[in-house]
């Protein structure tokens, strides 16, 4: 009697195996959402200035540098 058991139980584990791997194997993988355009810099460097231009919106922005310090500040 068991060893019925055990065969059913192991037949009935394996179609499900199976059944699931089929399954798997004919889903379409989820590909991840392609992210938004990611803006174009351009940077322009001096030895007090750094200025970060935007292409895509036209809005710059001006870091300056303490050269005693080496502490970065945002100039808008």
């Amino acid at each position: 009697m068991k060893s019925k058991f055990k065969d059913y139980l192991l037949y009935s584990l394996a179609c499900i195996g199976v059944v699931s791997l089929f399954i798997s194997a004919t889903a379409e993988p989820e590909v991840p959402p392609i992210p938004a355009v990611v803006a174009n810099y351009h940077a322009v460097a001096t030895d007090k200035y750094v200025v970060i231009y935007d292409t895509r919106t036209g809005r710059s922005n001006t870091f300056t540098l303490n050269e005693y310090t080496g502490n970065k500040r945002f100039l808008k």
